[in-house]
């Protein structure tokens, strides 16, 4: 897809360029005409002389050789060739070229005028060629017929060609660089406006278009587009108002109601009513869970989640998760198999950093079979500057379909997967942590050959 300013250039220069040929050819078409025009008329001026010459000898009854008629034409036209047919169409002075050529020149009769002119090719080349008679009392004394070369001519014309060739496109490459320039004067509003749009997101909404300083279509633009996300800012401050507040709201009651629920079961002895209560208890706690995530992702989209940021072993949050992590692993028979290095140090939140690794080791224990490995690396690359912490599972994977998608809200990935507790955001969760931290978290995966997450902070700096 071609940008705006490359199809300004383009259309720009394509008009140009038929402009500037069409008056290249209307300036070749005159040039000639003139040029034309300057050679029949020193033709006729020598012409003149000749049939003057000739007039006033054949009048006393002598006619001059052709040796005083080309002195006549000496300093005239260069390489010009001469002939004169009498009345009878007798040569009264003979050039080869011109009797060789007689059948592609205009006769002259009296009456017809006594002026004709035409071109004519020979093996010497192309001539121009003027037939001047004289006549008396309507009678056809002789016909002087004069050739000049067209050499000269053609050279002019073939000069002008070549300064054409040279001048329109180079004039057409300055036409481009011109109009690339302006389009891009005229275009750079629009760019800047592209480049502040595009950091705008859910999480930036309260960045606003610099307005450009000429009142035009540019700036009412940015004047709409502002305007357009002020209301989606207000929007979405509004929904994450009331995340946060029923969110805030949800966790009294559920707590209060978990109490009662735990008091109950302690007190009843029969094993159904038990089992109801412990249900009941279990979706209870689900729903603090999702309320105390709610919670927490809309403080974080509201940026009012403060990282308390220091200098912290990596390795040792890693293996304290893990140990934790543990008990769950023992129940499904998996084990972990760990490789970490001595002494990692990034800066970042200890509490935030366990909420990752938590997720993503609880991820793996929930979608791995049972009697499976999870193995878990941690490196420290002082050359990248950056701490990568690797999680790999050997459970059925995620298809190519849902991998765009799972660090999304709400988002399970497949049919056997959302039949797993949760509530769809400990992905989300974990990403905005991690992006919090100044890191990257990535994912492969292939159905059938298990799920890895990686994870890259950046190092401490050294003390």
């Amino acid at each position: 897809m071609s940008s705006i300013r490359s199809r300004i250039v383009v259309l720009f220069t394509l008009f140009f360029g038929i402009v500037l040929t069409g008056f290249a050819s209307l300036i070749y078409v005159r040039l000639s005409e003139a040029e034309r025009s300057t050679l029949d008329a020193r033709l006729e001026s020598e012409a003149d002389k000749l049939a003057t010459e000739l007039g006033e000898n054949a009048h006393d009854g002598t006619f001059p050789d052709s040796v005083s008629l080309s002195e006549i034409l000496a300093g005239g036209i260069r390489g010009a060739h001469m002939q004169v047919v009498g009345m009878n169409r007798s040569t009264l002075l003979f050039d080869s070229m011109l009797s060789a050529a007689a059948g592609s020149l205009p006769s002259i009769t009296p009456g017809t005028g006594a002026l004709k002119r035409a071109t004519v090719s020979s093996e010497k080349g192309e001539f121009r060629c003027l037939l001047l008679s004289s006549e008396a009392e309507d009678s056809l004394k002789f016909v002087v017929q004069l050739a000049s070369p067209t050499d000269d001519l053609r050279s002019r014309q073939t000069d002008l060609l070549y300064l054409f060739a040279v001048a329109i496109p180079l004039a057409l490459f300055l036409t481009a660089l011109a109009a690339s320039a302006i389009a891009r004067k005229a275009l750079q509003p629009i760019s800047s406006i592209i480049r502040t749009a595009d950091q705008i997101s859910a999480n930036n909404l309260g960045q606003r278009l610099e307005l450009p300083q000429t009142r035009d279509e540019v700036r009412a633009l940015a004047e709409t587009f502002n305007r357009m996300v002020e209301r989606i800012d207000a929007a979405f401050r509004s929904q994450q108002q009331f995340v946060a507040d029923a969110s805030h709201e949800m966790r009294t009651p559920l707590t209060v109601l978990r109490n009662e629920l735990e008091f109950a079961i302690e007190r009843l002895n029969d094993p159904a009513v038990k089992d109801g209560l412990q249900t009941s208890l279990a979706e209870a706690d689900r729903l603090a869970h999702l309320a105390e995530d709610l919670l927490l992702l809309a403080r974080i989209d509201a940026s009012k989640l403060r990282l308390e940021l220091m200098s912290i072993r990596l390795d040792e949050i890693l293996l304290e998760c893990i140990q934790h992590s543990n008990a769950l692993a023992t129940k499904k028979g998996i084990r972990f198999k760990v490789t970490v290095d001595d002494v990692v140090h990034v800066e970042g939140d200890r509490e935030r950093l366990k909420s990752i690794f938590f997720n993503l080791l609880n991820n793996a224990i929930k979608y791995s079979p049972d009697h499976t490995t999870v193995t878990v690396s941690l490196t420290g690359n002082p050359t990248r500057n950056m701490a990568t912490v690797s999680i790999k599972d050997e459970g059925e994977g995620i298809s190519a379909e849902s991998l765009p998608h799972i660090f999304k809200r709400f988002y399970r990935a497949d049919a056997s997967r959302s039949g797993r507790d949760g509530h769809g955001l400990g992905l989300a969760i974990v990403e905005r942590l991690v992006q919090l931290h100044r890191g990257e978290i990535s994912v492969v995966s292939q159905p059938g050959n298990g799920s890895t997450f990686t994870v890259e902070f950046p190092l401490a700096r050294p003390a």
